[in-house]
């Protein structure tokens, strides 16, 4: 597995990590275990199983403490001395923020300015990869594609908040250019990522995983709804290869769609076959679930020419593929004698990804 191939510029510096004991975090962290590359987390610990039996000071070095504390991440940043940083933590879950809205507003906005602050305080820093979401696009009706130059706008307070993150990243750009800073910032925006270990309240595969995994039937609160769904591992090798071009290409675009082929665009009762098939467990029916929760987006379109045009990027694994291999990881998962082994899972994965 010769993943430096794919990071020849960025190979031997170092990367400062938000938020790398989340879903996403905890497999980019199993990525960079496997370069050259000196990292270090920056997380609040994780909580009750945490990641499966991950833990975050043995795959990287990792410093606990909050991204609304300045003082401490600043510090932290600058100890370290990092060349690329990469900002993941946030409040990810979309129904959460209805009933967390202040919360997810602090995390996702003064967050994400104190990660900008704290880095262009710290003068070894080059790079800094702002992760967004699909969802910072303004809802359209027609079957449209969303692309980078398309509407940003957010209806609830997750899209909204992460809206605000880029605005005030936009802010920052341009206060940083003005000072002559030599740092480059860029935003990366993924679609419906999924992949083993995802542990979320309200996420479709940890919902159908549980119901499988007790034979009760697989309930479905918005059927219809289309989304770009992707293999965790697709939207982590896209940022990879983001930061590799942007050290060399000045004209690299300042954002990035990571979303899969047309095709892999599919409702959520798609997806939820999908796993009951693979499953192979017949007790389980698929069922409608009428909710009183606010209504998101009927579909998400995501248009990812542009990241394949810049970086020669390109899905690996298409929506039947991703869902079976993170059935798959779950399967595995509970078929170990000893949790603390969850690695190893990372780790096939990463080496098929990667071969």
């Amino acid at each position: 597995m010769n993943i430096d191939s794919h990071i020849s510029n960025f190979a031997n510096k170092r990367i400062f990590l938000t938020g790398n004991t989340g879903f996403k975090g905890t497999w980019l962290s199993y990525v960079l275990k496997n370069t050259s590359t000196e990292s270090i987390g920056y997380s609040i610990a994780p909580t009750g199983m945490g990641r499966l039996g991950y833990d975050p000071g043995i795959v990287l070095p990792t410093i606990f403490g909050n991204i609304l504390d300045l003082d401490k991440l600043t510090r932290s940043m600058q100890d370290f001395s990092p060349q690329i940083v990469i900002h993941f933590a946030a409040q990810s879950l979309l129904q959460k923020s209805y009933n967390l809205p202040r919360e997810t507003f602090e995390v996702n906005v003064m967050g994400t300015y104190n990660v900008l602050e704290s880095a262009l305080k710290t003068n070894s820093v080059e790079i800094v990869l702002i992760i967004t979401s699909d969802k910072v696009y303004l809802p359209i009706t027609s079957n449209s594609y969303l692309s980078e130059n398309s509407n940003l706008g957010g209806k609830d307070p997750y899209s909204a908040s992460k809206v605000a993150a880029e605005m005030a990243t936009e802010v920052i750009k341009s206060l940083k250019d003005h000072r002559n800073l030599g740092i480059k910032i860029i935003t990366g925006r993924a679609g419906n990522v999924i992949g083993g270990g995802d542990q979320s309240e309200s996420r479709l595969l940890p919902d159908i995983v549980e119901s499988l995994m007790q034979g009760t039937d697989i309930q479905l609160r918005n059927p219809t709804q289309v989304r770009p769904w992707q293999h965790v591992l697709e939207s982590i090798f896209g940022y990879l290869k983001y930061i590799n071009h942007s050290y060399n290409d000045t004209e690299m675009p300042s954002a990035l769609n990571f979303g899969p082929n047309k095709v892999d665009h599919l409702t959520v009762e798609n997806v939820a076959r999908m796993a009951s098939d693979f499953w192979n467990f017949k007790d389980s029916k698929i069922t409608f679930l009428p909710t009183n929760l606010p209504k998101e987006n009927k579909q998400i379109l995501l248009n990812s020419e542009l990241a394949k045009k810049s970086l020669g990027w390109t899905p690996s694994w298409d929506t039947k593929n991703a869902v079976k291999l993170t059935l798959n990881w779950w399967q595995n998962y509970f078929k170990l004698d000893d949790k603390k082994n969850v690695s190893e899972l990372y780790q096939n994965d990463i080496a098929l990804f990667f071969q």
